[in-house]
């Protein structure tokens, strides 16, 4: 086994010595690394295990950590989702009930939305010339394009978040499998 001086200090005369990174990979060491799926055939002193195990152990932690941020942002909107949802549900709901529709509290959006879309085609074709009914119907409609567009840009805003989600666990992955050679 081969030694060397990692320290020494005049004043009180002592010496740390440490054994150099020459020893054999020990076998709690190779346990260690082959439970975490790691090829161990190259990997030749215990030196060189330990320090792959700590690597693995921090990327471990950033990404748990990485993780936890993720979930904790995308839990957030959702949140703030629900309440925007609820609210356009309350101005499709208010708004199909000015058309005369009842709709019960389970009714989805999109339903509701394709009801309150041939209503409001219904009422146009109805109108005739009657400049008053015409005009309701087009503030019928605006209201409508206004709750619609809302909706889509929620769904944009939901699908662009988990996108970011998708592609930060992707190239995590990737970053694994480079830093495991797998």
């Amino acid at each position: 086994m081969v030694s060397s001086v990692s320290s020494i200090n005049g004043s009180n005369s002592s010496m740390a010595v440490s054994s150099a990174s020459s020893t054999k990979l020990t076998d709690a060491t190779k346990k260690q690394l082959e439970a975490l799926g790691i090829d161990t055939s190259k990997i030749k002193t215990e030196a060189e295990g330990q320090s792959l195990l700590t690597q693995v152990k921090q990327a471990q932690q950033a990404q748990q950590a990485q993780q936890a941020q993720q979930s904790q942002s995308a839990q957030k909107p959702e949140s703030g989702s629900m309440q925007q949802m609820e609210t356009l549900k309350a101005q499709a709901s208010s708004l199909a009930e000015k058309l005369g529709i009842s709709a019960s509290p389970d009714t989805k959006i999109p339903d509701l939305m394709n009801v309150i879309s041939y209503a409001i085609t219904k009422l146009e074709a109805q109108a005739g010339t009657n400049p008053t009914k015409l005009q309701q119907a087009k503030d019928y409609q605006a209201q409508y394009t206004t709750i619609s567009n809302s909706l889509a840009a929620m769904e944009s805003e939901k699908q662009s978040s988990q996108s970011k989600i998708s592609n930060s666990m992707a190239a995590m992955a990737n970053y694994n499998i480079a830093f495991f050679n797998l």
